[in-house]
């Protein structure tokens, strides 16, 4: 899978990740991958589902202190997931929940350093400025929806208007 991944052939990624859950469902790295893999495509849904099981997976591994991997690698692994979960999130207009898991990403990470993780951060700051905007901009769009419903097309066009502005 991992091979398929690298090599840009992300369909045949996710039936190599598959294959081997097949054989073990709790395998959270391929888990993990077939999510970055559903990201890529698009496949929304697909890839917070993943992330979810593998975040699952991460999380218990780190409680119970039986990880072969050290704590900071885990961290930036569950953040990579959590980030990954909340742009699908994104994609598909669920902005409280991507807020949600940006925000949980950041306090994982929060007293971490090195390994790419003060990086991380710095982008995970960035990205959670644009994402509230965003979920801004689609609460005035919403509204918007909602007075041309009620055929105020005037008040409707405004608030689309402002809703734009926003960006």
């Amino acid at each position: 899978g991992d091979d398929f991944f690298r090599g840009g052939d992300v369909k045949s990624a996710i039936n190599a990740y598959s294959a081997a859950l097949d054989i073990d469902d709790e395998f959270a790295p391929c888990l993990s991958n077939r999510s970055a893999c559903y990201l890529r495509l698009g496949q929304f849904e697909d890839c917070r589902s993943d992330c979810t099981a593998a975040l699952a997976l991460y999380t218990q591994e780190m409680k119970s202190g039986d990880s072969g991997n050290d704590r900071t690698n885990m961290k930036k692994t569950i953040a990579k997931l959590q980030l990954r979960r909340g742009a699908a999130s994104c994609h598909m207009g669920l902005y409280a929940d991507a807020k949600s898991d940006y925000d949980s990403a950041r306090i994982d990470l929060n007293g971490s350093h090195g390994n790419g993780i003060d990086e991380l951060v710095a982008q995970i700051d960035r990205d959670r400025e644009i994402l509230e905007k965003l979920a801004e901009m689609d609460a005035v769009k919403r509204r918007g929806d909602a007075a041309f419903a009620e055929g105020e097309l005037t008040e409707a066009m405004s608030l689309y208007t402002e809703a734009l502005t926003q960006v």
